[in-house]
């Protein structure tokens, strides 16, 4: 790797930094060391995030929409019509 490309990579870390701290300040009021380890670590988060992403997209978003016809009473309708529409 260039030199070029550690110190453009540095400036990046450190102004995303910089700029979630700051974030973290405007709307909590108080800072924790947590939420600063965070702001400071972001780069490690990153795979972390990205798979809990796509867990939530596709895993408890069914779920989500499962339990709100269930609360609707309508999740019986629903099963219904998945059966007749897997059996054509």
């Amino acid at each position: 790797m260039s030199d070029t490309t550690i110190i453009v990579l540095a400036v990046l870390w450190w102004t995303f930094a910089v700029a979630a701290i700051s974030q973290a300040i405007a709307h909590e009021g108080k800072m924790h060391w947590r939420v600063i380890g965070y702001c400071m670590f972001w780069p490690t988060l990153l795979p972390v995030l990205g798979v809990g992403l796509i867990y939530d997209m596709s895993v408890k978003s069914s779920l989500r929409l499962r339990e709100d016809l269930r609360n609707r009473r309508l999740l019986k309708e629903f099963d219904e019509y998945m059966r007749e529409r897997k059996n054509k």
